[in-house]
């Protein structure tokens, strides 16, 4: 399971908990949790094209891209 798939899955499980809670506060709390978790898939993402964009460069090491 790769990381963004994992990111998915926890926002998408914060999201129906936040459905699902009867008190405000805990759904405003999920809500939170679910968007952050997305700002996660976003940035291992952006992170991806970033590291499939050097691939190609030849001699460096991958640690120092």
């Amino acid at each position: 399971m790769s990381e963004i798939h994992y990111f998915r899955e926890q926002a998408a499980h914060a999201q129906s908990l936040a459905e699902r809670a009867a008190l405000p506060n805990v759904r405003a709390r999920y809500l939170q949790s679910a968007e952050v978790w997305m700002k996660l898939v976003e940035r291992a993402e952006r992170l991806e094209q970033m590291q499939s964009g050097f691939t190609d460069v030849r001699g460096r090491s991958p640690r120092l891209i």
